[in-house]
């Protein structure tokens, strides 16, 4: 048996939906116009297709975190100045996820760890 979840008036559903109003819609706008921009330049849902395949997944895995860290550093040194950075980390934080949902967690390349003695 599940639980139930009772809305105001005594509605019941089988469980309470995620509360979305807690994203700033500040914060959406600006993912959404880094998609929009992605689409203006390569396409409507273009990215996906570089998801088609494990082994294509987990490369683009691995060049969506490399965008997320370019954009992270150019963030924190030039701010928003000629690009919306933080538009560009949204989409590949939604990038990724969607790829972890598709993949599971082991989708994402594990770095490798340096030689204990470097010679």
């Amino acid at each position: 048996m599940t639980d139930r979840y009772t809305l105001p008036g005594g509605t019941t559903r089988s469980e309470k939906a995620p509360d979305y109003t807690l994203i700033p819609v500040a914060g959406l706008e600006c993912i959404v116009k880094r998609f929009e921009l992605g689409r203006a330049t390569h396409g409507d849902w273009q990215w996906l297709k570089s998801l088609d395949s494990r082994e294509n997944a987990r490369e683009f895995c691995r060049e969506a975190l490399n965008h997320l860290q370019a954009h992270f550093h150019k963030l924190l040194l030039e701010g928003t100045k000629g690009d919306d950075h933080l538009g560009a980390i949204g989409w590949a934080v939604c990038a990724l996820a969607y790829a972890r949902e598709q993949y599971g967690e082991d989708i994402f390349p594990v770095q490798p760890k340096p030689p204990r003695k470097l010679t």
